[in-house]
């Protein structure tokens, strides 16, 4: 049995397969609430048009609404940015334009849209999945979440860039220092990084500090990391890019494990032992007997 600390407070804002709800297109940083207001005004105007299937104004809505997004603070993450482009996607379809439809899907996957699963079985894209461009844009949604990390900077401030991880066996620890299950599972990663980063297998773990990514949280989790030799990269992750994760994270830690090629294979909610996260890896590690380390 595994044990996992459940989400009580953190995905209030997270975006659901179906509408996001007003509140759910705030940002990370504080906002006025002049800017919330607008954003709530835009949001309801454009799903009102929706529900009335006056799809056209509702896009116009959206546009405006996309204007008055706040930008992501790392990397590509921007999940309301995300699920707005996949509405007007619907939208679109409605209207019959697939072309337009499909150029809002590319762009909703490259924002952080990850949710190939809800993708492949929304009825309202129906008349895309005959099109011999709808497999593309899929396998491309279906890689979208083990590029979760990438673009992002650790907390030494490199980058984590994407070719640096070609080819290699990947895991992403969800975890945070306030999280005793979380805790008791580094030492599992530290020794799993150390025997198998020559086979090609690399760890990021993705820390969640409540949301806090400020420098006195900074420096708590690099102390962390030093007292734990820590051997792979941390990333300070904020509510926008904890909210790409998708289906989204209901317990902590959770452990996504992604192949050579880009796909999530595997994904663990709660503290496992090390012969089980071991097992894992080297499933995938055997797949690619030719992955080499740096």
């Amino acid at each position: 049995m595994t044990r996992a600390l459940p989400v009580a407070l953190v995905l209030a804002l997270a975006l659901a397969g179906g509408a996001a709800s007003a509140a759910r297109l705030r940002a990370e940083e504080p906002l006025s609430e002049a800017q919330i207001k607008t954003l709530q005004a835009l949001y309801q105007e454009a799903s009102g048009h929706s529900m009335k299937g006056e799809a056209a104004k509702s896009n116009e809505a959206y546009q405006k609404l996309l204007a008055a997004l706040p930008l992501p603070s790392e990397g590509r993450h921007d999940p309301d940015r995300a699920r707005v482009l996949y509405d007007m996607a619907v939208n679109h379809v409605t209207l019959g334009n697939k072309k337009e439809a499909f150029e809002h899907l590319h762009r909703a996957v490259d924002a952080g849209y990850t949710d190939h699963g809800y993708l492949s079985i929304d009825s309202r894209l129906g008349p895309l999945r005959s099109e011999k461009d709808f497999p593309p844009l899929f396998e491309k949604c279906k890689r979208a979440l083990g590029d979760v990390a990438f673009g992002t900077k650790d907390l030494k401030g490199n980058e984590i860039a994407k070719k640096d991880y070609e080819g290699k066996v990947l895991i992403i620890d969800v975890w945070g220092t306030w999280c005793p299950p979380c805790r008791a599972e580094i030492p599992h990663f530290v020794k799993l990084q150390e025997k198998y980063r020559d086979k090609g297998l690399r760890v990021i773990g993705l820390t969640w500090e409540r949301g806090f990514t400020d420098e006195p949280t900074r420096k708590r989790v690099q102390s962390f990391a030093e007292t734990n030799k820590i051997n792979y990269p941390l990333i300070m992750a904020s509510q926008r890019l904890l909210n790409s994760i998708r289906p989204p994270v209901t317990a902590f830690p959770t452990t996504l494990f992604v192949s050579a090629e880009g796909v999530v294979e595997d994904r663990l909610m709660g503290l496992e032992d090390y012969a089980s996260l071991e097992a894992r890896a080297l499933k995938l590690l055997a797949k690619v007997p030719a992955a080499k380390g740096d």
